[in-house]
């Protein structure tokens, strides 16, 4: 063989070599090219039509002592939430309260019927873990609840705050 057939073979070679190195670099880009262009595909076999969003039963609690002057405008704006009115109810846990607080509350029990519950401690002055507990307890019983909020009266959470 003369240095020439020598060259055509290394140039041949070489040409295999870099087309080699050129078929690797590519195989990230052609994987990344297929689940690109299969991502719409998942629509269908995911099911995506249905899983709908979730929105459980929520159960607020609100322990209340004294606070008649503004039970009744927390009341009102969780009713006002951007949250399906059947899938949430206010149980207000009065702890023997000596202002007007359980005129207030068993108002808006009857604006919102269903929605909104009177807890009455006979005896109040034991805290607000007592008074707690003794919410969650009526809560629990019923069996309605998938999630629970406690909150205090005067918090004022923004309309989409369940969401």
């Amino acid at each position: 063989m003369n240095a020439a057939e020598w060259g055509a073979i290394g140039y041949h070679v070489l040409l295999v070599v870099l087309l080699v190195f050129v078929a690797i670099g590519a195989v990230p880009i052609l994987a990344t090219a297929y689940q690109f262009l299969a991502i719409p595909f998942h629509a269908f076999s995911n099911h995506y039509k249905k899983a709908t969003p979730y929105l459980p039963r929520v159960a607020v609690v609100v322990p209340a002592w004294n606070e008649g002057a503004v039970i009744g405008a927390s009341i009102d704006r969780l009713m006002k939430l951007e949250y399906p009115r059947d899938r949430i109810r206010v149980y207000v846990v009065d702890d023997a309260s000596t202002d007007n607080t359980p005129d207030v509350v068993l108002a808006k029990a009857a604006e919102y019927p269903g929605a909104v519950f009177h807890l009455r401690r006979a005896k109040g002055g034991e805290g607000k873990a007592h008074t707690l507990n003794h919410g969650i307890r009526v809560v629990l019983s019923e069996d309605w609840m998938e999630a629970l909020l406690i909150m205090d009266a005067d918090v004022i959470y923004l309309p989409d705050s369940l969401l």
